[in-house]
């Protein structure tokens, strides 16, 4: 029962991982918004799901390699516009390839030495870095207008989600990272809501918008109005 409980739960997580960087890559990719999206935080999740499709291909499984091969490409789709946007933050891209390339290095040598684990263990570290640029982007500047309310939603469930898969495989390369993506994710979720109630707080009323249609600039008891 805990196995096929941990195998359910751990496909529910790979959909919702696929599922939830696609409303991501809508607005980004389609609408063009991409505001409080910094390309190191990009660069880093790109690089999180090479090693996490690493250990996939080491031996943890389909769920691994399909989830983070599609999370792959998407992720690669966003960085293109990103860039293809902001054209001041091209600067630091052939250092972050450069970067990607040694990560590439690295999984293969990981995969031929340790196998699985060690790939694992480097793989769980690495998940913590990619929240880091985000979490300093939010404090310097809480514009979330380029994330998807929808994305980070779904991302806190699928980060659920992958800690009851970890907790039931008794697998701490999973669970563990994920109790810091799950700060993140709720972290995230906390600066959309904060913006979603100033703008509200912004909005008038319908009795605001009507009582301010009836005040017009005629002329004022006391003052004398000449025609011409």
């Amino acid at each position: 029962m805990r196995v096929e409980a941990a195998w359910v739960l751990g496909w529910v997580a790979t959909v919702l991982a696929i599922g939830f960087n696609l409303p991501q890559a809508h607005r980004s990719c389609v609408r063009g918004k991409v505001s409080g999206i910094p390309p190191a935080r990009l660069w880093l999740s790109l690089q999180n799901s090479v090693l996490w499709l690493f250990y996939g291909l080491s031996g943890a499984g389909a769920i691994q390699i399909v989830g983070n091969a599609v999370n792959s490409t998407i992720g690669i789709l966003i960085l293109v516009t990103v860039y293809r946007l902001t054209p001041s933050a091209r600067r630091t891209a052939p250092r972050w390839a450069l970067g990607l390339a040694g990560v590439l290095l690295v999984a293969v040598g990981l995969n031929a030495v340790g196998g699985a684990a060690a790939v694992g263990t480097v793989a769980a570290l690495a998940t913590v870095l990619p929240g880091i640029p985000q979490l300093v982007s939010l404090v310097r500047d809480p514009d979330v207008s380029g994330l998807s309310p929808v994305s980070c939603a779904l991302g806190l469930v699928c980060t659920l989600a992958w800690l009851g898969h970890g907790f039931l495989r008794a697998d701490a390369a999973v669970w563990a990272p994920n109790l810091w993506q799950l700060f993140m994710a709720s972290t995230v979720i906390y600066f959309l809501l904060r913006a979603r109630r100033r703008r509200r707080s912004t909005v008038p009323t319908p009795l605001e918008r009507r009582a301010a249609g009836h005040l017009s600039p005629g002329p004022r008891h006391g003052v004398n109005v000449k025609t011409v």
